[in-house]
């Protein structure tokens, strides 16, 4: 495997950002209370995260208030410093396509992450997906940019590839998790990850935890076990964990581009059993 256009390099112990999480208490399908949530943050710390951006589901099952985020970001980040957790906690959200048409723009600006304007946007995880596109630049021209979490993990995508080269096409910036990279949602899942990052379709790598230990916030250790399979990843590691992050939290475009993997010796070598 080689790898085309310019790396950026990570040093070998760097922290990183982590841009999707589900950290806030008792509002979601992540952590259950604040107990958890310290025990998220200890975990992240300890994993190499120096900053990360929690991300609520907004959507039909989890109506949770846009407006009131920003707020239990600020009690989570209080309830850290208190206990000595040297994180850096942003707002955000992850948002369902199902609720687009229902928010305000004060409601979508409420989600967005940290400073920026990016929206972190779910498709839906099974079933078609036919107006995804659609929905994505129905935000563009409502004054948003997006990122399309999971990329991977959407079956609609698996089946064509296709709609995520478009999305791409079109302005947005994905976000995979490390733990498709490192088979923890099985091996097609693993498999389609290395043919996203194969076509230049990866911004990001992030958690999407929502534990402290099963679905952990600790991206150092799945990072590096990742880079002991396949170390030609490992100039990338600062533009997907740290050069991208930063610039969607400050409402930036991500600068360069993602990486290419190139047909060769490494992973699509052994993916396609060469």
């Amino acid at each position: 495997m080689t790898i085309g256009r310019t790396a950026r390099t990570l040093t070998s112990r760097g922290a990183v950002i982590d841009l999707h999480s589900h950290l806030l208490p008792g509002i979601d399908d992540g952590a259950p209370d604040l107990d958890a949530t310290l025990a998220m943050g200890r975990a992240a710390v300890d994993g190499g995260v120096e900053a990360i951006v929690a991300t609520p589901h907004v959507s039909l099952t989890y109506r949770n208030d846009p407006l009131a985020l920003a707020g239990r970001v600020a009690q989570v980040q209080a309830a850290l410093d208190e206990a000595g957790v040297a994180l850096r906690v942003h707002k955000g959200a992850e948002l369902s396509h199902a609720l687009l048409t229902e928010l305000t723009d004060d409601a979508l600006r409420a989600c967005t992450i940290g400073d920026g304007d990016y929206i972190l946007l779910e498709p839906p995880l099974t079933g078609p997906a036919p107006v995804i596109d659609r929905m994505a630049s129905d935000l563009q021209a409502r004054g948003f940019k997006v990122v399309i979490a999971h990329p991977e993990r959407i079956a609609a995508f698996q089946r064509r590839i296709e709609m995520v080269e478009k999305l791409v096409e079109q302005g947005c910036v994905t976000s995979v998790t490390a733990g498709s990279l490192a088979g923890q949602f099985g091996g097609g899942v693993k498999r389609f990850t290395e043919e996203l990052l194969a076509r230049g379709l990866v911004h990001n790598v992030a958690s999407d935890a929502h534990d402290a230990t099963h679905r952990s916030p600790a991206l150092r250790p799945v990072l590096d076990a990742v880079v002991a399979e396949t170390p030609e990843l490992a100039p990338w590691l600062g533009y997907l964990t740290v050069e991208t992050p930063r610039a969607i939290l400050a409402g930036e475009e991500p600068g360069g581009t993602p990486p290419v993997v190139e047909r060769g010796r490494g992973f699509l070598s052994r993916l396609r059993g060469r």
